[in-house]
């Protein structure tokens, strides 16, 4: 049963931007919004406003709520202190039965979606 307990789910995913008046973020996030939507979960965004240590802040406060996703849209940092804390962060998340997605490049291993500009062939 304690098992069960610690992997539960809430059917809510965590998206973390820089910036929600962004135009560029706005746009992942109604992509997001359609697909959680059609899943049936709620959608929490957390603009970090280019914070990294925000960033850690966020994805430690929707662990906390059991979300079953946490997305990072924001972009990497080259800051070695991010990377280790990210790391953890994405550790604790599949500890509880969850995951980190990154939406851009990052240099941690976790499942990744590279954003692409419509009209636009990727390389």
């Amino acid at each position: 049963m304690r098992g069960r307990l610690i992997k539960a789910t809430s059917g809510t995913v965590g998206v973390i931007l820089h910036d929600i008046s962004d135009p560029y973020f706005a746009e992942i996030v109604r992509g997001i919004q359609e697909v959680s939507d059609e899943a049936g979960r709620l959608l929490v965004l957390c603009s970090s406003l280019r914070d990294p240590s925000r960033e850690i802040t966020y994805i430690e406060m929707l662990r906390g709520q059991r979300v079953d996703a946490v997305i990072l849209t924001s972009g990497y940092v080259e800051d070695d202190d991010f990377v280790v804390a990210l790391q953890e962060q994405a550790r604790g998340l599949r500890a509880q039965g969850s995951r980190l997605i990154l939406c851009g490049q990052y240099p941690i291993r976790a499942p990744a979606v590279a954003p692409t500009t419509p009209g636009v062939p990727s390389a």
